[in-house]
């Protein structure tokens, strides 16, 4: 073996390559290497993969959002993930930690509702602005049927007093006929790509949900 081209040294002809820099972080850091590793094979198993638009028949809202119950394993904490779409086309997202532990799947999910009502009420203020009308209240879609009463619902309970007042503003928004909170199956809920690991079938189910396609090259 030869050295490599560029890396040629003269003083020391016997020695087949050159080293500038050894690679510690392989050995010493394996847990980071993977993570970029994980990103690489991300973004090019993506890059091929775009947003499309396409002109809407009605301008409505409609949200779905979804949260991981402590899938944290460090702290137990969950994430928040959400979509919105001004008609067909996605506009919006976000997949957030939580910042509190929830001692429930529904107060969870709730916490996932209340960040997916920000946005929405965030750009309905926007169109509102724009002297755009939507169609009908934002429509909010999630899997769990105990947010969605805690969301509907104007009497407090004693075990959800914990949560914090200032996510109730979702139950004020479905009270004056704000906002929609409706329930929809798991297996069709877009916002599960957020947040949980999904089987190949369902991943690409899900994806193509999200308008992505493949841009046509001209």
């Amino acid at each position: 073996m030869s050295q490599p081209q560029g890396f040629v040294d003269e003083e020391h002809p016997d020695y087949v390559c050159k080293l500038n820099k050894a690679i510690y972080g392989l050995k010493q850091a394996p847990r980071t290497w993977f993570e970029q590793l994980k990103q690489f094979l991300l973004q090019q198993g993506t890059s091929h993969l775009g947003l499309t638009f396409k002109p809407a028949t009605q301008i409505d809202l409609q949200g779905y959002t979804d949260a991981d119950w402590a899938g944290c394993y460090d702290d137990r904490k969950s994430t928040s993930g959400y979509f919105v779409f001004l008609g067909q086309n996605l506009i919006s997202w976000a997949s957030k930690k939580q910042s509190v532990v929830a001692r429930s799947s529904t107060e969870s999910e709730y916490r996932a509702l209340a960040l997916a009502t920000s946005e929405l009420v965030w750009i309905e203020s926007l169109l509102t602005e724009l002297s755009i009308n939507l169609s009908h209240c934002p429509i909010l879609w999630c899997d769990n049927l105990g947010a969605g009463s805690l969301a509907s619902n104007p009497v407090y309970h004693a075990r959800t007093k914990h949560i914090e007042i200032d996510l109730h503003f979702v139950r004020d928004k479905v009270i004056g006929n704000k906002l929609d909170v409706r329930y929809v199956d798991s297996t069709y809920k877009i916002a599960n790509i957020l947040t949980k690991p999904l089987l190949v079938q369902q991943f690409v189910y899900l994806r193509d949900k999200l308008t992505l396609s493949c841009p046509s090259v001209t």
